[in-house]
Parts: C-alpha cells; sequence; structure tokens
C-alpha cells in the first residue's frame, strides 16, 4: 500500500535485528580500507621524508602487491619487476616531494596499466596536505594514452613551459634582482678576461661558477613558480579530467 517502508536485506536473512543497519559491515569493511590506506600513505611520507618518490601497489584490501623507491623526481616501474601480477584492479599511490598534483607520466602510466586509481601524495601543497585522487568515472574506463598526453600535454605547454616560467621570473622582482646580479658579475670577468687582466684558466673557473648560481637561481625560481600556481593547476587539471570521463579529487591527509 501507500505506507509501505521496505528495507534491503541478504538473501539469507532469518528476520534478526531488524531495527539495525544491516549494511553496518560493509561500512565498517570500507572505514577499516580507509585506515590502511592511510597507513600505506603514511609509511610512504616516513620512509622517503618527502626527499624521493616511493609507489606502492595495493588492493581492494588494502594489502601492498608492489613497492618501490625512487628519486627525487620519479619512480619507474619495469615490466620484470611486476612480473605476473595483475594490477589492473589495483591502487597506485606515490609522493611527490614538490607537493605537485599529477605529472602527463602519472596519467599515463595509469592508463596504460589500467589501474582503478592513482593517488599522489602533496603534504605541502597549495592547497594543503592532500592526497590527489584520479580514476575513471563510474561505468567508464581510461582514455588513450595519445588523447592523454595531447590534452594533458597542451594544458603543461600553456602554463609550466620553459618559456612561461622564464617570463614569470623576469617580472618577478625578487627573481629578476638575483638574475641581473649574476649577469652583472659575469659581464665583469668576461670584460677582465677581453682585456687580458685574467687568465683563460681563471676565466673557466668564474664562469662555471657563475653557471652553478644560475642554475641554483633557476631550479629555485621554476619550485616557486610551480607552488604558486598548484591550487590552480590542479583545479584546471580537474575540468580536464572531467571532460574526458575521469575523476580527479583531492583530500587532507
Amino acid at each position: 500500500g501507500p505506507h509501505c517502508r521496505c528495507k534491503l536485506v541478504p538473501e539469507n536473512y532469518k528476520g534478526e535485528n531488524l531495527d539495525r543497519p544491516l549494511v553496518k559491515g560493509d561500512k565498517s569493511k570500507k572505514a577499516e580500507f580507509l585506515k590502511t590506506q592511510s597507513r600505506i600513505e603514511n609509511q610512504i611520507l616516513k620512509d622517503s621524508k618527502n626527499k624521493k618518490e616511493i609507489g606502492a601497489f595495493y588492493d581492494k584490501n588494502g594489502k601492498v602487491l608492489f613497492r618501490k623507491i625512487g628519486t627525487k623526481h620519479k619512480v619507474n616501474f619495469y615490466k620484470d619487476e611486476i612480473g605476473d601480477l595483475d594490477l589492473s584492479k589495483s591502487i597506485l599511490t606515490h609522493n611527490h616531494p614538490n607537493s605537485a598534483s599529477f605529472s602527463i607520466d602519472d596519467i599515463v602510466f595509469a592508463s596504460k596499466i589500467g589501474i582503478k586509481e592513482i593517488r599522489a601524495i602533496a603534504p605541502e601543497s597549495k592547497l594543503g596536505s592532500v592526497v590527489f585522487r584520479l580514476k575513471p568515472k563510474k561505468g567508464e574506463s581510461w582514455p588513450s594514452v595519445d588523447l592523454l598526453k595531447h590534452e594533458f600535454g597542451w594544458l603543461r605547454k600553456k602554463h609550466k613551459s620553459s618559456t612561461v616560467i622564464k617570463k614569470w621570473m623576469l617580472d618577478n622582482p625578487k627573481w629578476s634582482r638575483q638574475i641581473d646580479a649574476v649577469m652583472l658579475e659575469r659581464r665583469s670577468f668576461m670584460d677582465k678576461y677581453k682585456n687580458k687582466e685574467i687568465a683563460s684558466s681563471e676565466y673557466g673557473v668564474l664562469f662555471k661558477k657563475s653557471k652553478r648560481k644560475w642554475n641554483k637561481i633557476a631550479r629555485e625560481a621554476t619550485d616557486d613558480y610551480l607552488f604558486s600556481i598548484g591550487a590552480d593547476y590542479a583545479k584546471m587539471q580537474k575540468e580536464l579530467a572531467d571532460r574526458l570521463g575521469l575523476s580527479m579529487s583531492w583530500e587532507k591527509i
């Protein structure tokens, strides 16, 4: 009748505890999985001190299937390491020492393997201490590698290319002053060399020293720029992912 109230019950239900949530066990299982997932990611941060990338595949029960320590900038997984492991339904999590969101390599790798979800731990991102998540929407699958490379590559080129970063450096007073100081110093010893005030050996030493300064400034300025756009870039990735049938989000650690 119009006042009927239905309950979803297991097929072997015997009528006991009707007043209690019958899906409590499922909720407890999910909560336990989230705790395990959190332990895996906290252990990665503890072991790496967020100085090197560590990646770990784990299954729906939170069992770690494969784990590897990489370098500051990447962790690679090779066929001979993975062996016969079926990772198609696994989750891959790893930390990013620069606390950035997903790289193109991350996204392409997830598509190639066809994993359930990829996660990037970013403890010092512009969005706070978060874990980025990326997976196909319900009923969808990973887009092709070529499509991902094209779309996310275009986004990176538009916002993270060397041309864009260089312009930002020159427009930024903090970094432009440091660049000017290095160039002024370089012109000074170059003039001395041209006027034969210093030998070629001394010029070579000074030039190498100047180059190291320049590279250090460039690295630090690039890190500064990438951090400054981190939140906006993640949001742009999220919008692009949504158009490609992917779900991207981030959650507090």
